[in-house]
């Protein structure tokens, strides 16, 4: 009855179709193609080189001849330059030179587009295959030209879904690789999912297109699509038709084709890549504003891991293309060292023409003076001097990484007083929104003053549904410290009874620090051995490495130390920055030189790290590589370091890449940030109302604070530090100072990067020396108690007692106290409602595939959410007996001795029956008959006879079960079994 045609394949053609494509049957194509011989359709190709190059004087013969070079190209990336336009061709010995154009890129009527269906083509190589010929299910050809291929499936068939699509495109491509020198990306689809990728890509990298960005705009402004659905409703298809209009409309098509491809080489291995519907889509957003000139910045917020580097990329690239922008310059700005490497990399290793790194602020000066017109990639740093340098030119775009981090400063403002008519767009995956340092209003104010908050929002929930990242785990296995029953402050005071009182408080203060406790030496060699057990037994196992942030460079030491002693050396290395007086203390086993890397040692210990077959697992840092440092292979932090906001998820998103048969990222807890995770994570991002703010009424305020604080020093001789320290130390001038210099300092953050600070930096930097000066005078005031203190924290370490590590400590979750925590809040009814239906969501999500009770419950959630209404106090109370509901869900999880093959099995059973004896039987046979099939045989899911066999034997087994209590109807066979195979597949 559905058969892959009538379902899939036709629908797709009407569509296309609709989108103005030239449908041809497959008896033309293959009289065009003389009887399928071809790869081409060589009238329609020969048609458009004369067309297209018929200024060049380039004839018939000439058209041949070309045609002929093209038959001949058997490389895809030499074959996507011939597409681009970017070769050319030799018409006599005597004349130059002329590129060809094979599509006319900028007037899209000026190309043939083609579809059509069923397109037989020769076998090439019949080293695997004794087939004759392939026949690709849809066609997609340009000027004659095989563009892309769709292959079709249909769920009505055993196997038939669209990861198979993809494994029959993996076989065209090895039997008949000279189709495929032309293409440059292929579909599978099976009429529920729809997922497009480049030439050679395995199928962890093809995606799915959700969004409407780039859509016709009839589709957009009025209802011609929703007209299209209503006149075709028996063909049109609600779950692909809307990616078939975004991805293969005839602008996006080319679009794509021209922009956002690129092969990448590192190591001597090229990889074909194509953009995301979410960098398609903030690439053209900046170059649409670029060419509106209406407003000058814009804030790309795309989470960490979602690929912002080659979004970078794309727009550069189609920046320096757009002739309406005069020949522009592409500055891309970094801060930090590691970043520019990265950054410069990625452009090398896609050969992006006219790009140059500023190797130093001189370098920066000549190539901004000289007006180059081409790419730059900078640091922030190299702006700190250029004063001299003025570039009033518009056609200037800066694309900024990191912006969370580089546009504070004094740097950000003089890069905005020399470059006063350029773009600025910053690019980030953690915004700060805070007074003095915000993201949000350095890339986001308008022209009316209010707050743009993004331009464009890729956010964690997207990502991970795409499988742009993984979701990441957070696990709390911290060692809880309290104080022996000895009295801490007695037992210094009887030690040191020699000293005076205020040395003795100093000690007190500085021995009892954070530092103290983080650095006791059992606790650090608890969790060494608790990293050896966690990593051996769940990481090493499945093939992924680990990623060890401590506290200090010393401890970095230390857990060196220990797990070189029980895992072995071959196994760590670390990686933190040199320091100036790294020479070790008299008695001190620590020598931190021991560990201290060359550039190229760093480099070489990353690579090795990023080597599945290198025996280097772990890699321990302080602070170098929790930013900008991608390792896939990477599964595990252990963090036993408290970072905060977007430091924090910079580094928790070192896990997040994906990787072959990773399905999470794992972060392990020693120090117990999840505080601080929970705000990060929690960052509003939806759009909010945009904050006025008076910018004009900021700087008359700095300027009256700066001169209150010039006049406390009227008499002063200014340029005489002791004589200004003395002054405020005889006036008690102490507090005014302070608060002055906070307002000043405050106002001084927030207004940055505006040029305008400039004018008032030395006077700010002048306030910025007294203060600092002043505070290190009252500290030097302060008795010198240095040659005590390792000894006092030696002494307090003594009286701390440790708990155990709390190894089997769950998954950060809803519990039962959420509720009650909840009570003992502050919130009204409408942020208790959000706040539970947040975590509700976050935790099923994390669940729904695990088990079908979370399904379950997971409708229930949507359910609540489609249908709440005003009533906020009915919403809550069925969140409420949702949260309840979820939590006793986990709590008979845990409980159950059971497999969670087993629980699913009997979770799906329990649907038709409820006799538990029953129940209990049912699921244990059929839990038999999957074991029979699975126990023997790695990696069974990937075997489609296996999956059929379980699924023929279910069937047989519901079809002769006489059992009144438990009865399917013959039509239910097949769908009972299939959902079942879901939770298998899974768990066996």
């Amino acid at each position: 009855m559905y058969s892959e045609y009538k379902t899939v394949e036709k629908p797709i053609i009407k569509a296309l179709q609709k989108l103005g494509w030239d449908y041809i049957k497959p008896e033309q194509n293959k009289e065009l193609r003389n009887n399928a011989t071809d790869f081409f359709i060589f009238p329609h190709l020969k048609k458009a080189i004369l067309k297209l190059n018929e200024n060049k004087g380039i004839t018939e013969e000439h058209a041949d001849a070309i045609i002929n070079k093209l038959k001949r190209l058997n490389d895809n990336e030499e074959f996507y330059y011939w597409l681009k336009g970017e070769r050319s061709f030799k018409p006599a010995s005597d004349k130059k030179n002329v590129t060809i154009s094979l599509i006319d890129f900028k007037t899209i009527a000026n190309n043939d587009f083609t579809v059509t269906n069923q397109y037989t083509c020769p076998v090439t190589d019949h080293s695997t295959t004794n087939d004759k010929n392939i026949r690709p299910d849809i066609m997609l050809l340009v000027n004659g030209i095989p563009i892309s291929l769709i292959e079709c499936k249909v769920l009505s068939t055993d196997g038939s879904n669209v990861r198979e699509g993809h494994k029959q495109l993996t076989r065209y491509q090895e039997v008949c690789p000279d189709l495929f020198f032309p293409n440059v990306f292929n579909i599978s689809t099976d009429g529920f999912k729809l997922k497009y990728g480049s030439t050679g890509s395995p199928y962890r990298y093809f995606a799915e297109w959700k969004d409407k960005t780039g859509f016709p705009e009839e589709i957009l402004e009025d209802s011609a699509f929703k007209a299209y659905a209503e006149e075709n409703k028996k063909e049109f298809n609600p779950f692909i038709d809307h990616q078939v209009w975004g991805l293969l409309n005839k602008k996006n098509f080319l679009d794509l084709i021209q922009n956002f491809v690129v092969f990448e080489t590192r190591e001597g291995t090229t990889v074909k890549k194509i953009a995301r519907y979410q960098q398609f889509r903030a690439v053209n957003k900046i170059v649409d504003r670029v060419i509106k000139g209406e407003m000058k910045t814009g804030l790309i917020w795309h989470t960490q891991g979602s690929g912002k580097s080659l979004t970078m990329l794309f727009t550069a690239w189609k920046l320096r293309k757009l002739t309406e922008l005069n020949n522009p310059t592409v500055l891309i700005i970094t801060d930090r060292i590691d970043l520019d490497n990265q950054i410069a990399d990625t452009f090398d290793a896609v050969k992006m023409p006219n790009t140059e790194r500023a190797s130093s602020t001189s370098d920066l000066r000549k190539k901004l003076i000289a007006d180059k017109r081409q790419v730059i990639i900078s640091t922030i740093f190299k702006f700190n001097d250029l004063k001299d340098v003025l570039v009033e030119r518009d056609n200037i775009i800066i694309l900024i990484d990191e912006a969370h981090r580089t546009q504070e400063g004094d740097n950000s403002a003089e890069m905005r007083r020399s470059l006063k008519n350029a773009y600025f767009f910053g690019f980030t995956g953690t915004p700060i929104d805070k007074e003095d340092t915000n993201t949000h209003r350095n890339f986001g104010m308008r022209p009316d003053k209010q707050i743009e908050r993004y331009m464009d929002l890729y956010n964690i929930k997207e990502a991970i549904d795409d499988g742009a990242t993984v979701p990441v785990h957070y696990q709390l296995r911290n060692r809880n410290w309290h104080l022996s029953d000895v009295d801490i402050d007695k037992v210094i005071e009887e030690e040191y009874s020699f000293l005076d009182e205020e040395s003795t408080e100093v000690l007190k203060k500085k021995a009892s620090s954070f530092t103290t406790f983080m650095m006791k030496p059992e606790r650090l060699e608890s969790i060494a051995q608790d990293i050896k057990e966690h990593f051996l037994t769940k990481i090493e196992p499945n093939g992924f490495k680990a990623q060890v942030v401590c506290y200090t460079r010393e401890a970095c030491f230390i857990i060196k130390e220990h797990l070189d002693r029980i895992l072995g050396t071959q196994y760590s290395e670390i990686v933190y920055s040199k320091g100036q007086n790294d020479v070790p203390e008299v008695g001190s086993k620590i020598d931190l030189r021991k560990h201290h890397k060359t550039k190229e040692q760093i480099k070489q210990t990353v690579l090795d790290f990023k080597d599945k077959n290198h025996p280097l697992k772990i890699i321990i840092v302080q602070s170098m590589l929790l930013t900008g440092f991608d390792a896939p292979i990477e599964q595990v932090m252990y963090l036993d370091r408290p970072l905060k906001d977007h430091s924090l998820l910079q580094a928790v998103a070192r896990t997040n890449r994906p990787y072959d048969n990773k399905k999470c990222g794992i972060i392990v807890d020693y120090c117990g940030v999840l505080k601080n995770l929970n705000k990060a994570l929690n960052f509003n991002e939806e759009e909010i109302t945009g904050c006025l703010i008076d910018y004009d009424k900021l700087k008359d305020e700095m300027v009256d604070f700066l001169e209150q604080f010039e006049r406390l020093f009227t008499g002063i001789e200014k340029s005489n530090l002791s004589h200004c320290l003395k002054h405020i130390e005889d006036n008690k001038l102490d507090t005014e100072v302070r608060t002055l210099y906070r307002n000043i300092s405050l106002i001084y953050e927030t207004l940055s990067p505006d040029p305008f600070i400039l004018d008032y930096s030395d006077r700010y930097k002048w306030t910025t020396q007294i203060i600092i000066a002043y505070r290190q005078l009252i500290s030097q005031e302060k008795p010198d108690i240095s040659d005590y203190l390792a000894h006092t924290r030696e002494l307090i370490q003594s009286t701390i007692n440790l708990d155990d590590i709390n190894k089997v400590a769950p998954v950060f979750v809803v519990d039962d106290n959420y509720l009650k925590k909840l009570d003992g809040s502050k919130l009204d009814l409408d942020g208790r409602e959000s706040t539970l239906e947040h975590r509700l969501r976050s935790m099923l999500r994390d669940k729904v595939g695990d088990l079908p009770i979370y399904k379950t419950l997971q409708e229930r959630l949507q359910e609540i959410i489609e249908n709440k209404n005003a009533d906020t106090a009915q919403t809550v109370h069925l969140l409420e007996q949702l949260t309840l509901d979820t939590v006793d869900a986990l709590k008979a999880d845990e409980a159950m001795a059971d497999t969670k093959g087993q629980r699913a099995i009997s979770q799906i059973l329990r649907n038709k029956i409820q006799n538990e004896e029953i129940l209990k039987n049912l699921t244990s046979k059929i839990h038999e008959i999957v074991l029979n099939h699975t126990r023997d045989f790695k990696n069974w899911q990937e075997q489609g006879t296996k999956i059929a066999q379980i699924k023929k034997e279910l069937i047989i087994f519901f079809a002769t079960l006489n059992m009144p209590e438990f009865k399917l109807e013959p039509d239910e066979y097949s769908d009972f079994s299939n959902e079942l195979l879901k939770y298998i597949e899974s768990h066996y």
